[in-house]
């Protein structure tokens, strides 16, 4: 009964623990979708474009209530002396140019200015009587419609020899007799003013400029409520905006992101789609490459694994039936034990052969192995291939024909050039067919060594011929009983771009194919000197 108890405690403690787990599990779940979901081009991509709106519409309202005052007072002052240079560049004198005045009154009126042009001479003993109660004698030669008309009117201080209708008269003048010009912004009854004073010329002449500084208190709270509701509708606006925007950029690699899943899943008929952006139609492009690609060296895989096991089969069958054969029946006949063990030889060197190809093959490809480079008499050494076919030629009837011209020394790897010419000679030796003759000739130029071998087969067709150097492919491989890995001509290919040499094969159907390479030329001395060179 005890140990009844201490099990229910015990199963009922698991199910607490599991069910612990289970909701910590979720919550893990849970915690790591946000966080993926937080990291997403989607939502980065609205975050952006809203914090971009965001920042905008702070260095906006940052400008406005930061530099909205110096800016205008700058202005201001930039706008009246800009049009006292004019004036003083279109001063005629103190004559009383009718044309001036007119210009001066207009100027006035457009830019809401008070303008006055005055003449001024220092008080002394000798001057006249009307100067004696004042420091200076005045005589305004121009004035425009002053702002303070109304104020000093009745005050009669707006007669042209009275200095007063110029607006803190003794401070103005008092600053402008020591230079050449003078701007400041003064406070008076009626409002704030921007002052601008110039030096007309030598003999006392002046320029008087004032223009109203309106405080920037009431505008710029008129515009804080406005700007106010702008970023209000903005930054909604740029939510939605940047929602939409970031949806059309993402559905694209949403798609992208399925049609890889299938792409994953083995499915090589799939087509990555752009959406009109050229960068996502690039890479829609180089996705939809590289799945054919893919397509292709799968479909190519299983056909060499296809060729390969074939191959494997045939000499493992073949040796395991010989070895039988010795083990039960000609064990005690020399003549047969013989025959039988080179038919097992025969066999297992097929496969090493096989086995050779593969790892040729991956170590040119990957890299591993580096040439040694050298002088290679092509003509020599295409001659030493032949002699490794003359069992062919006593045997089967095969007729192997060599041609040669000119000096045929180049630069390369004489192992490698070797294995090329010899799979060359090979393959050919597979697809000449009834006619059992192989042309193989060596020609150099002075500059170039050709290298050719030709077989009187049925040819490739042209479709065909890109592929032939592909690895696993054999050109009609379902028409020809061909012995082989199908790795030749792609160890072929890798050998001579090593070299850097110049490749190709051309095919008529009925008529054979020819392959073909060239090597740049070499003499024996110069490279010998390039070496001394080199060390």
């Amino acid at each position: 009964m005890r140990n009844k108890k201490m099990n229910a405690n015990l199963q009922k403690s698991d199910d607490v623990w599991a069910s612990s787990k289970a909701s910590s599990g979720g919550g893990v779940n849970i915690s790591n979708k946000k966080k993926r979901a937080s990291r997403s081009v989607r939502f980065q991509a609205w975050t952006y474009f809203f914090l971009l709106a965001a920042l905008a519409l702070f260095v906006l309202w940052l400008f406005q209530f930061l530099f909205f005052k110096s800016s205008y007072k700058a202005m201001k002052k930039q706008e009246v002396e800009k049009l006292g240079e004019k004036i003083i560049k279109s001063y005629p004198g103190a004559e009383g140019d009718a044309g001036f005045d007119d210009y001066l009154r207009q100027t006035a009126f457009n830019n809401g200015l008070n303008i006055v042009v005055f003449n001024v001479s220092e008080h002394n003993e000798n001057g006249p009587d009307e100067c004696e109660s004042e420091n200076v004698c005045f005589t305004a030669e121009y004035v425009t419609n002053p702002f303070n008309e109304d104020e000093y009117s009745g005050e009669d201080l707006l007669t042209k020899d009275n200095p007063h209708i110029i607006r803190d008269w003794a401070n103005f003048y008092s600053g402008i007799k020591g230079k050449s010009k003078v701007s400041y912004v003064k406070n008076f009854k009626s409002g704030n003013y921007f002052v601008y004073g110039a030096r007309l010329n030598e003999t006392g002449s002046y320029l008087y400029m004032t223009s109203p500084y309106i405080p920037m208190e009431s505008t710029i709270s008129v515009m804080a409520d406005q700007l106010l509701i702008a970023t209000v509708v903005c930054l909604v606006l740029s939510i939605i905006v940047s929602y939409f925007i970031s949806e059309r950029i993402t559905k694209p690699i949403t798609e992208f992101s399925k049609v890889a899943r299938k792409l994953g899943a083995g499915d090589y008929t799939v087509r990555f789609k752009g959406n009109g952006y050229t960068e996502i139609e690039n890479l829609a492009e180089t996705l939809n490459y590289a799945t054919i690609e893919i397509g292709k060296t799968e479909q190519m895989r299983r056909d060499f694994l296809a060729n390969v096991s074939h191959d494997l089969r045939t000499p493992l069958t073949m040796v395991k039936a010989y070895a039988e054969m010795l083990r039960d029946i000609s064990g005690g006949d020399e003549v047969k034990r013989a025959k039988h063990s080179q038919v097992i030889i025969d066999e297992a060197d097929r496969l090493t052969g096989l086995v050779n190809d593969i790892l040729n093959l991956s170590k040119l490809q990957s890299g591993t192995e580096t040439l040694d480079v050298g002088v290679v008499d092509m003509r020599a050494l295409v001659k030493t291939v032949i002699e490794r076919f003359d069992v062919y030629s006593s045997r089967d009837g095969y007729v192997f024909e060599f041609e040669s011209e000119g000096d045929c020394v180049a630069k390369g790897d004489s192992r490698r050039l070797e294995q090329v010419v010899y799979n060359l000679v090979g393959n050919a030796l597979n697809y000449t067919g009834e006619s059992k003759t192989v042309k193989i000739a060596a020609k150099g130029n002075g500059e170039r060594v050709r290298v050719t071998v030709r077989d009187y087969g049925s040819g490739i067709a042209p479709e065909e011929l890109a592929q032939v150097w592909e690895r696993y492919y054999r050109a009609n491989q379902h028409k020809r009983n061909v012995v082989g890995s199908g790795l030749g001509l792609s160890i072929v290919k890798s050998i001579l771009s090593a070299h850097e040499a110049e490749f190709g094969v051309s095919s008529n159907l009925g008529e054979g194919t020819e392959f073909w390479f060239e090597l740049a030329s070499v003499s024996v001395a110069s490279f010998a000197m390039d070496a001394a060179v080199a060390k």
